[in-house]
């Protein structure tokens, strides 16, 4: 049309019979079809332009829209990787706390044994002085037995008074101990200590 009205412009005649008014108007048409062909020019671009941001705004407003639809999909995500560090965290702490546990526990019981260690020897000493002290008295109260009997000169075994015939009185050089020799003749251990002896080992002593 910008093109129609350059012609116009530039081709400006009288036709025979027409008046000079008339051709005026007609240029006056084509200077204001010109105009309106700039101006539409002009605005075209414009309107190009606000096309596209038009385009770009409804672009980010769907794009806002989807963020807004996720949200509480992300939200959820969030969550699920803070309990999950959560309890990373509470598991190597319960971790570390019960290997702390395992060695304090290892520990214990290694003093435990040893405790009971001690225990059993000192056991075993209070025990065996025991039995020693046992022995000892019973030791104690065979020679205070004894005693009585040499002095009344009686066989401690026999319980029959010493005489200068088969009832002498007879020591076993092994032991010490004290009998007649009939006694001494019927058996080769000692009938207080369980030592065993000879003939040889028969020590015959006269009467007090």
């Amino acid at each position: 049309m910008c093109k129609w009205a350059d012609y116009l412009l530039n081709i400006v005649w009288i036709p025979y019979g027409q008046s000079i008014r008339s051709v005026m108007f007609s240029s006056d048409i084509a200077t204001h079809v010109k105009q309106s062909c700039q101006r539409k020019n002009h605005l075209f671009p414009r309107q190009e332009s606000l096309y596209q941001e038009s385009s770009k705004l409804g672009q980010r407003s769907l794009n806002g829209q989807n963020v807004r639809h996720c949200l509480p999909e992300i939200s959820k995500l969030e969550d699920a990787q803070l309990n999950e560090r959560r309890t990373q965290t509470l598991l190597s702490a319960a971790l570390r706390r019960e290997s702390a546990l395992e060695k304090e526990l290892t520990k214990l019981e290694d003093q435990i044994d040893q405790q009971n260690s001690l225990l059993d020897v000192s056991r075993d000493a209070t025990d065996e002085n025991l039995n020693l002290r046992l022995q000892l008295d019973e030791l104690k109260l065979e020679h205070t037995r004894l005693a009585a009997f040499e002095k009344l000169g009686i066989c401690s075994i026999c319980v029959e008074s010493f005489d200068d015939s088969e009832k002498k009185m007879s020591a076993l050089s092994v032991c010490g101990h004290m009998l007649c020799s009939t006694c001494a003749s019927k058996g080769n251990t000692c009938p207080h200590c369980r030592i065993e002896f000879s003939a040889s080992d028969v020590l015959h002593l006269f009467p007090s």
